[in-house]
């Protein structure tokens, strides 16, 4: 992958340009395995595409992080893939917000997906939410219309109001029977 940052355990994030070649590391934004609050995107120059949060990267908080660059309701317009590893279990308020080139979501080991964590992302179109999953909040999903499906794990035991409000496309809902 092509302009990717990726957050490890070792305290270091490291973003590879193109032809996967290192372009700049960053230390000082984690202390034993917790990292401070930030959003990724500060580290780049606008040609963020992928994020990959390692397992066992745990974060103080995700909120706001892909919200706000110059403008805090718009997230960084080139952002296609994100995948939160298992040390993070609370995907925040406004978390991935207005992405509008965010494809796809993975989400490894999150608990909860808070109110209007994800929202305003017209081209995503997959999000995995692997097997912790049990709160989705209030409009956590809001405003997706690239969403035509969803299979949501067993695990899950709430489902907040108005969850998938807005997102358009979406048809089908299935159950994991997991």
């Amino acid at each position: 992958l092509d302009n990717l940052m990726i957050f490890r355990t070792d305290g270091i994030a490291y973003l590879y340009k193109k032809d996967h070649e290192l372009y700049s590391t960053y230390t000082g934004w984690m202390t034993n395995k917790v990292s401070l609050l930030l959003a990724p995107w500060r580290f780049d120059d606008g040609d963020l595409e992928h994020v990959i949060i390692e397992d066992g990267v745990t974060p103080i908080s995700t909120e706001y992080w892909f919200a706000g660059n110059n403008n805090p309701s718009r997230g960084p317009e080139n952002l296609k893939t994100i995948v939160f590893g298992d040390g993070v279990k609370n995907i925040a308020r406004s978390t991935l917000a207005y992405c509008d080139s965010l494809e796809s979501v993975v989400i490894k080991g999150a608990t909860t997906i808070a109110s209007s964590a994800i929202i305003g992302n017209p081209k995503l179109t997959s999000i995995d939410f692997g097997p912790s999953l049990t709160i989705l909040e209030q409009s956590g999903l809001e405003d997706n219309d690239g969403l035509t499906s969803l299979t949501l794990p067993s695990t899950l035991t709430t489902i907040g109001n108005y969850a998938f409000e807005d997102c358009t496309n979406l048809k089908s809902i299935y159950i994991d029977k997991n």
